[in-house]
């Protein structure tokens, strides 16, 4: 018998086409029976990340956002965590000239303050969106790794403040990071150490 190249050719290929909306599916399903809330997935793309997942909470008051939108990266928990482990250039590409538009008056409008939050996003695993893109709801998400290391997109949970209060927001954090971790490794990728 010989080694040749063709298992390494093929388990590329098996990893290449790994998908996150399938691989996020049960976790995201999951989250909502822990949680009760709207559960997210996102997958990075060129220029943003596009919802590709969406699990609604039973409540009539509830997060609205449709699988194929495109969040803002600056003020949202899905962009924040994706954009928290991208290298500089990649980051600068996705964000332009830094000047950003405000949608409540809790949004990061420059590039200080947005790079504050991310630095707090890599060093504890998850981001965070306290009413920044919309009065009355709050938002985790957790970054989700490719079998390359790179971030490929994430997944979170929203509601309104009234039902995630700062407390809650926290244990929703590590379920969520959780998650993130086990579509992560359902992906053949590795979760990066938590920086200090």
């Amino acid at each position: 018998y010989r080694l040749t190249a063709k298992p390494l050719v093929i388990a590329g290929h098996v990893l290449r086409n790994l998908d996150l909306r399938a691989a996020a599916d049960d976790p995201c399903a999951r989250l909502l029976e822990e949680t009760g809330e709207t559960v997210h997935a996102a997958q990075r793309i060129s220029d943003g990340v596009v919802y590709v997942l969406k699990r609604s909470a039973p409540f009539r008051v509830s997060v609205a956002t449709e699988v194929g939108q495109r969040p803002p990266l600056h003020c949202t928990a899905t962009g924040k965590a994706v954009l928290a482990f991208l290298n500089d250039d990649e980051r600068s590409g996705l964000l332009g000239d830094g000047a950003f538009e405000a949608h409540t008056l809790r949004t990061h409008r420059d590039d200080g303050a947005l790079a504050r939050d991310l630095e707090e996003t890599r060093r504890r695993g998850y981001a965070v969106d306290d009413e920044e893109l919309n009065i009355g709801v709050r938002c985790v998400a957790a970054p989700v790794f490719g079998f390359e290391g790179d971030v490929i997109g994430c997944i979170g949970v929203s509601g309104p403040v009234s039902r995630i209060d700062l407390s809650t927001l926290e244990r929703y954090a590590g379920l969520v990071v959780e998650h993130a971790a086990q579509v992560t490794s359902q992906l053949g990728g590795t979760v990066p150490a938590a920086s200090s």
